[in-house]
């Protein structure tokens, strides 16, 4: 009964443990769901991502259709044939389609009745007919926009500007991540240095205690308690600031979450030296978003650039209608007529025009080349930082390494080294202030260990965001 009682209680207490830790993968799991920053950078991303070629719609092939009606009662020479008022219906539909070459056409048909009120029979077959027919028009640009180069260049500015966009809040999301990441390992780390100042505490309560009783024996001078006074008072001080600071990491680490609240039940992982050091360093693929951003930026700088002195360029476009026509007073018969080719109507014709304020023209012109320009050398400049970046980061992670591992050994030559001095001051063979300061030698050891662990730590978390997002988008 007592062993069923016993593993009872084992088991019970383990899942307990586990019912109240929080991994790494587990918080940041919340952080995706549950801040609103990475879910607004997140949706940023989706929605560049999706209007990644907007710029293609204006090729899409679009339906039109218009309908207009008059009234004309104006004057006319040959009023007393057309009557004095004309009515008339028109209705058109139909298709455009704009090319990447500057070519651009409409295939519409069109349905017209006229009524001619108060008109001469004498001089006319019928007052009111119906005119249809196909139309096809279309228009060649040979100079502005010369071959499709305006066209080509608002596609690519539209696209490149989305894709941007897209980039900048792919990288805000990592960002978020690895700064959740970051905060998550220093609260861990915090609250080992919190059980460690509560140890540091506990040491110097007894030595405190211990040369009070001696001192009232006799057996110690004062200084003795005086100096394990102060270090008790030391030793509270510091854990009172280890704990508060602790506060503050679990508001933070609540609030990338989105949790308001300062309290955190739940414990952490904690990563031994060894498996810090044994950490490989993330790999690096493709470019960095937010340099995949700027790259962007100055793709549509140049496209603007483009498209700016396109369009301040004179026009030539060479252009043509041509059409079917049926005409009869009543519909059927002119809708058959209209596509038998017997009443063609062609027209051909060429169009002309030139700005004519060149200096401002020039000046604009030089503006947006000078963007262009701009952009390039931001793009080349942030793509320049951050491969420095990425190569400093890399050795100031091995270095860290190589330092927390002479950290540790340190960490550990210094308990021994306290350990002894304190056994011999059981014994009576040292002084307080030897124990304490050999105390506080142990104890700076500890802080240096755990600020390289986290300094490594937070290293490889921003590591992390250099992984591109490059393959996804486009």
């Amino acid at each position: 009964m007592r062993r069923i009682k016993l593993v009872y209680c084992c088991l019970v207490g383990f899942i307990s443990v586990n019912a109240y830790s929080l991994s790494l993968d587990s918080f940041l799991g919340e952080v995706t769901k549950g801040n609103q920053g990475y879910t607004s950078s997140q949706k940023g991303y989706e929605a560049g991502a999706a209007r990644a070629e907007e710029g293609d719609l204006i090729l899409a092939y679009s339906f039109f259709t218009n309908y207009q009606f008059s009234n004309d009662k104006r004057e006319s020479n040959f009023s007393f044939v057309t009557g004095d008022r004309v009515t008339n219906n028109n209705l058109a539909f139909g298709f455009n389609k704009l090319t990447t070459f500057g070519f651009s056409g409409s295939l519409y048909y069109n349905v017209s009745h006229t009524s001619m009120h108060g008109a001469n029979s004498a001089f006319l077959n019928s007052n009111q007919f119906y005119e249809t027919k196909p139309v096809l028009e279309f228009k060649q640009s040979l100079w502005q926009n010369a071959f499709g180069r305006q066209t080509r260049a608002i596609i690519d500015a539209t696209d490149a500007k989305n894709l941007s966009s897209a980039y900048s809040a792919s990288y805000s999301s990592k960002k978020i991540i690895a700064d959740a990441e970051a905060v998550y390992w220093k609260l861990s780390l915090m609250r080992e240095m919190v059980k460690i100042k509560e140890d540091n505490l506990k040491r110097a309560t007894k030595i405190k205690e211990w040369s009070e009783r001696r001192t009232k024996l006799n057996l110690a001078d004062k200084a003795d308690f005086l100096q394990a006074d102060a270090n008790f008072k030391m030793a509270q001080l510091e854990l009172q600031a280890a704990t508060d600071d602790e506060k503050d990491l679990v508001r933070q680490l609540n609030t990338m979450r989105g949790i308001n609240s300062d309290e955190l039940n739940e414990d952490l992982e904690l990563l031994t030296v060894d498996s810090v050091v044994a950490m490989n360093t993330p790999e690096r693929k493709g470019v960095r978003d937010d340099v995949a951003s700027f790259r962007e930026m100055a793709k549509a700088a140049s496209a603007n650039a483009i498209l700016s002195k396109d369009k301040n360029k004179p026009t030539l476009e060479l252009f043509s209608t041509l059409s079917l026509n049926g005409r009869d007073p009543s519909f059927d018969p002119s809708f058959k007529e209209s596509w038998g080719g017997n009443y063609p109507y062609t027209v051909v014709g060429i169009k002309f025009s030139a700005p004519l304020d060149f200096g401002n023209i020039k000046r604009v012109n030089s503006g947006y080349e000078l963007e262009k320009l701009s952009a390039q050398d931001s793009y080349e400049r942030k793509r320049f930082e951050v491969d420095r970046e990425w190569d400093n980061l890399a050795k100031k992670v091995q270095e860290l390494k190589e330092r927390l591992k002479i950290a540790k050994q340190v960490e550990d030559a210094q308990l021994i080294k306290y350990t002894n001095e304190q056994n011999r001051h059981n014994l009576g063979r040292t002084t307080t202030y030897q124990v304490i300061m050999f105390e506080q030698d142990y104890a700076t050891s500890q802080y240096l260990r755990m600020n390289l662990q986290s300094q490594v730590l937070q290293l490889l978390a921003t590591m992390k965001t250099f992984e591109g997002k490059e393959e996804q988008v486009l």
